[in-house]
């Protein structure tokens, strides 16, 4: 429960940085379209449909001012790890101009890219670009950078001490 939590945290921390440049932000994973019936979906593994639904992104950004439409799956880590690339491979089947955004502990905190971008294999920051270079209107600089910063620092404290025992 409490990585559910954590990852919504995440989620909306993302959707605020989206909405104070100008950008309207819609729930649009299976947790927001699929109700209670999210439950039962998941569990259904051996299908195409099933595995699309389950990789559903988290977030509708709609730039009113360009008339563009963006769809972004939301993920906080530590860093990024071996596990990852068989993730990227289903958003890649599924999602393929879906944006991949890493709330990360390590600095920078806001990594992005298209899916279809990012190279097979191991993952590697360099791969990816600063959250503010996929989404132009978002203005990043020193003092809004040292804002988000401290909550990623905060909310990674947070999740770390959910793992202890």
């Amino acid at each position: 429960m409490e990585r559910i939590l954590i990852g919504e945290i995440f989620k909306s921390l993302v959707a605020v940085i989206f909405e104070e440049a100008g950008y309207e932000v819609y729930p649009y994973g299976r947790e927001s379209l699929l109700g209670s019936l999210k439950g039962q979906v998941t569990q259904v593994t051996d299908t195409v449909t099933g595995e699309r639904v389950r990789s559903t992104p988290d977030l509708l950004v709609f730039d009113r001012l360009e008339n563009r439409v963006y769809l972004a799956e939301i993920k906080h880590r530590k860093f990024l790890h071996p596990e990852l690339p068989a993730k990227v491979d289903v958003y890649r089947r599924h999602w393929p101009d879906s944006i991949l955004v890493f709330v990360m502990k390590d600095h920078p905190h806001f990594l992005a890219q298209v899916v279809e971008k990012i190279p097979s294999g191991e993952l590697n920051a360099e791969d990816f670009e600063r959250l503010d270079q996929l989404f132009s209107r978002i203005a990043w600089d020193a003092e809004v950078e040292a804002r988000w910063n401290k909550w990623v620092e905060r909310l990674g404290d947070l999740w770390s001490s959910f793992k202890q025992p």
